[in-house]
């Protein structure tokens, strides 16, 4: 990240540091006998180099800092989805077992119904049997 933040610094200030020399030559001819404007002008220019190199800095920071949390953040997410897929996954291996199970119970119960209605309907058919000899 920081061979990149280097070269990246490097390709954005060697406009600017180009374009302040090529206006450096302009304002030299003004006086050719001030010594005293150049070295005004070039510690100027070198105080704009390093504010633009400290605003540049401090973008990059900021963008690094955003991406970064940005990404956490979307580690994050990542790591609550799959622990959430595992839950219900969990939940649904519970509940297909509890469905299976209640299957085999109504199976049992209806058989059992199934048996006792018989003897009930045995039962219903002789008792049928008895009125109607009565009668």
């Amino acid at each position: 990240m920081t061979n990149f933040f280097t070269k990246t610094l490097k390709i954005l200030l060697l406009p600017v540091i180009a374009g302040l020399l090529f206006t450096l030559p302009a304002h030299a001819q003004d006086d050719p006998n001030s010594t005293e404007g150049d070295v005004v002008n070039l510690d100027e220019l070198l105080e704009t180099v390093r504010q633009g190199i400290q605003t540049q800095t401090r973008e990059f920071k900021e963008r690094e800092d955003t991406f970064r949390n940005a990404r956490n953040r979307q580690s994050q997410l990542l790591s609550q989805a799959r622990t959430d897929r595992a839950n219900e996954e969990r939940r649904s291996n519970r509940l297909e077992n509890t469905y299976n199970s209640n299957e085999q119970r109504i199976t049992t119960l209806t058989t059992q119904l199934r048996d006792k209605l018989g003897n009930l309907n045995e039962v219903f058919g002789v008792l049928q049997q008895v009125a109607g000899d009565t009668r």
